[in-house]
């Protein structure tokens, strides 16, 4: 099994997202090496993928884990997706490993044709209801402070869903 890290950044009210050498729009992130954290491979993904972009530990949350997941290849993988609260002035700029970046709403990718399985379960995750519900009944590897975007977000996008 591989293990893989991805960013969920929120930067300008926007998703981040970035278009892999195949076409499709993932989370920012990537295969974690020998030897490495998950922390460690995901400041590395970010900062190779975003032009040097280098994430203090206080701007990344865990977020959760997705396991049972086939690669593009078909191996079996599982991400750790880890929330990173982006300062206004990073600014993102497109590395020689990825052919774009873009900032979408989270509603937005149940529109995207082109959006990697992985990301799409992800985003729907974010915007679903029982998954909200299951969030607030105490998971803990959710930290309080992504709960309270979750939720904002949430409602700012469909406000009659509660």
């Amino acid at each position: 099994m591989i293990e893989v890290v991805g960013g969920i950044i929120h930067k300008d009210d926007k998703l981040v997202l970035v278009k892999n050498r195949q076409g499709f729009w993932v989370l920012p992130g990537g295969k974690v090496d020998k030897g490495e954290s998950r922390i460690e491979a995901l400041r590395r993904e970010i900062r190779e993928e975003l032009g040097g972009l280098d994430l203090m530990l206080n701007q990344i949350s865990e977020y959760g884990t997705y396991d049972g997941l086939i690669s593009p290849i078909g191996e079996e993988i599982i991400i750790y997706t880890y929330w990173i609260n982006m300062i206004v002035s990073d600014e993102l700029e497109i590395s020689n490993e990825i052919q774009g970046i873009g900032g979408f709403d989270f509603s937005d990718t149940f529109e995207l044709n082109n959006i990697g399985n992985a990301t799409k379960e992800i985003t729907n995750d974010i915007l679903c209801v029982p998954f909200l519900r299951k969030t607030f009944r105490g998971r803990a590897q959710k930290s309080l402070e992504t709960q309270e975007y979750l939720m904002e977000q949430i409602l700012k996008t469909n406000p009659g869903l509660l």
